[in-house]
């Protein structure tokens, strides 16, 4: 498991903000600490470095989301090997 971030506030739509350390994939899985499944990534947005993150919760009520205010988030590690560029060329 890979940490996601920090969890920084509840929209009013339900989502949670989560400020990124890393970029995840879109649709990718979100855990707590005692790895149970929050939710799903639906939006990326802000600057590249340090994105944020809105999670769409699966399972949550409206408390059990602002117990997770301060709290860091994980995702699975995913390795990515598609084609480059450079593969391309051969």
């Amino acid at each position: 498991m890979k940490a996601l971030g920090n969890v920084q506030e509840i929209s009013f739509s339900g989502l949670i903000m989560v400020r990124a350390k890393c970029v995840p994939l879109k649709n990718a899985e979100v855990f707590d600490h005692k790895m149970k499944t929050i939710g799903k990534v639906v939006r990326i947005f802000g600057p590249v470095r340090k994105p944020y993150v809105a999670i769409e919760p699966e399972w949550m009520n409206m408390k059990a989301m602002m117990n997770l205010i301060g709290k860091d988030v994980y995702i699975k590690e995913v390795n990515i090997d598609g084609k480059t560029k450079k593969d391309r060329r051969k």
